[in-house]
């Protein structure tokens, strides 16, 4: 999966010292510089960079409940507000976004100004002025080179369309952030779609080594090898990504798109019916819906 996220219930640390604890070890690679975002409380950054980790792996939700815990530590903590205001309008949830928004705004003043450009990059979007958000995540780029962040999320913007250029940043990213495993998912997708199989086997397998525990790294690897006709080996790749997170639910797609391309329709069926596939997953509707087609159109 390299474009989204996936949906998990969550399980939570508890306690604010192994919060802390995680806090130190995770800022060293995933979040801006120690307290670059504003907050005083110890607990509420914790919670904050425990949110970021969660997003990096994909797993907005969970993220989404650690910001929210961080803001409620910190009522004022306006970088909680805008990662919540930000997440809510990608799950296509606007009030909600616009309310998240708005606790951010109430405590701009005295934010850093990668704070500040941030949460205009959000209220851009949330309004529809989709030129303005993209014009501000150029210049945070500008402002803020090592922010690797920010250039993940342009290296998403062009991911689709333009994947060569898309290889070549994940490349310069990688360079200056060599464990960023992001980057090698975003860089596998781009040389699969370059039909560079080889080396977009060789940055999986390191998106994988990065992150054993993880599902997103075996569920990536698992697409490719659907995407190369290889069955057997997707199959094995998307059944230890459930065996990691049986709630992952881009792998149990990928499962029903795996049986689909063996012309294997009922066993799709099958599979699209199980409680434990969540279709009301708002980032995945549209996928979903093509999915349930095509299997109505092949029964």
């Amino acid at each position: 999966m390299p474009r989204s996220t996936s949906w998990k219930t969550w399980l939570f640390l508890c306690g604010s010292l192994a919060l802390a604890g995680l806090a130190l070890g995770l800022s060293r690679h995933l979040a801006p510089e120690p307290r670059e975002v504003t907050t005083q409380s110890d607990r509420a950054y914790a919670l904050y960079i425990a949110g970021v980790d969660a997003h990096e792996r994909y797993c907005i939700q969970d993220a989404m409940e650690y910001w929210r815990m961080a803001a409620e530590a910190d009522s004022g903590f306006a970088a909680a507000w805008t990662r919540l205001a930000d997440s809510a309008y990608m799950l296509r949830h606007p009030r909600e976004a616009k309310a998240f928004l708005a606790r951010a705004e109430a405590h701009r003043e005295g934010l850093s100004r990668r704070e500040t450009l941030e949460l205009d990059r959000v209220a851009a979007r949330i309004a529809g002025n989709l030129g303005r958000a993209a014009a501000l995540d150029s210049l945070v780029a500008i402002e803020f080179p090592h922010d690797s962040e920010v250039r993940l999320r342009a290296i998403e913007r062009i991911l689709d369309h333009d994947p060569a250029t898309a290889a070549e940043l994940c490349r310069s990213l990688l360079a200056d952030f060599p464990t960023q495993g992001r980057a090698y998912n975003l860089l596998g997708y781009a040389l699969l779609d370059l039909e560079a199989w080889e080396e977009s086997l060789e940055a999986f397998q390191k998106y994988v080594f990065l992150n054993p525990d993880q599902p997103n790294p075996q569920d990536s690897l698992g697409e490719m090898y659907l995407r190369l006709g290889r069955y057997d080996e997707a199959t094995a790749a998307f059944h230890r990504a459930l065996a990691l997170d049986r709630r992952f639910n881009w792998t149990r797609m990928h499962q029903i798109m795996l049986e689909l391309e063996r012309g294997a329709v009922e066993a799709a069926a099958t599979l699209a019916e199980s409680p434990e596939v969540r279709l009301s997953d708002p980032l995945l509707k549209g996928f979903w819906d093509n999915l349930r087609f095509e299997i109505l159109m092949r029964q």
